[in-house]
């Protein structure tokens, strides 16, 4: 797949102010199921949740990682596997509605529709798709240089938080804003960029120096995870901004990692190993 590269200038900064962030009391989080891959009981993740309830996701096994989907009627697909790849490796990021999915293996990164991988490249030595929507835009993160990356019909924007260390671009939406994570000196957080480079952030959990995001809908709902002494804890931000953190029970950690339109969010928790669920916003 080829793309064009441009560099993107920042149109504005926004910082926590223009996202305020708040305490909720109006939010519970259902969860609907709780499953692993078949066969692989210590370790299956969810990634990305499309409308339909379709859950992308990763599992390892004795022969190494690989990719899935759970279907919303709880049924499997085989293991995915890119067959270039020669080291057994293959990780799902997300999924749309067209049943797209995306991810990467040790031979590259690639859109994977009907059976047919097709690899993403950009002017970096490597890159690294995180996140697909309806349209067949996608983000993620590159290497050499170490940056953000959006490609909106076909022309790839490199972005990066003034000053930041290098993080990632985890999701991008039907309106091509897409949410990730940065870092500086003491501090993780989260940001948004909008379809016209506008960037907010940092944004936070009141209290909290590690927020990640890893999802975004079209209503601007977003998902993460909270890293702080006691564990990760995972974090669902309403549109109006604000917070609600949720702890899978018993579990050591917990991360919510996709967000759909009708209110689904997929995760991951870990208590005699890491497991996959789908959850419902209330």
């Amino acid at each position: 797949m080829k793309s064009k590269n441009v560099v993107h200038m920042i149109v504005a900064i926004l910082f926590s102010s223009a996202f305020p962030v708040l305490a909720a009391s109006s939010v519970t989080i259902e969860i609907l199921a709780v499953f692993d891959f078949p066969g692989a009981p210590l370790f299956t993740s969810a990634a990305g949740i499309n409308d339909q309830g379709d859950v992308a996701g990763i599992y390892d096994d004795a022969l190494g990682t690989h990719g899935f989907v759970r279907f919303s009627d709880g049924h499997f697909s085989g293991p995915i596997t890119d067959p270039n790849d020669p080291n057994g490796f293959t990780e799902l990021t997300g999924i749309n509605n067209r049943k797209t999915l995306c991810g990467f293996s040790t031979f590259g990164s690639f859109l994977l529709s009907r059976r047919i991988f097709a690899y993403v490249t950009t002017s970096a030595t490597a890159t690294t798709v995180n996140g697909v929507n309806d349209a067949g835009n996608f983000c993620g993160y590159t290497s050499g240089p170490d940056t953000n990356f959006v490609t909106i019909g076909g022309t790839t924007i490199f972005f990066q938080i003034p000053g930041s260390a290098p993080g990632q671009a985890s999701d991008i939406n039907n309106l091509d804003q897409c949410v990730g994570y940065y870092f500086t000196t003491g501090l993780q957080a989260g940001f948004r960029r909008d379809a016209d480079g506008t960037l907010t952030y940092p944004i936070l959990v009141p209290g909290e120096t590690s927020t990640y995001l890893y999802g975004i809908n079209d209503s601007g709902a977003m998902v993460g995870e909270v890293v702080n002494t006691t564990g990760t804890h995972a974090v669902f931000f309403q549109p109006s901004g604000e917070a609600t953190i949720y702890d899978y029970p018993r579990a050591t950690d917990t991360s919510f990692t996709g967000i759909n339109n009708n209110g689904l969010i997929c995760g991951r928790y870990t208590h005699n190993g890491t497991h996959a669920f789908i959850a419902r916003v209330r």
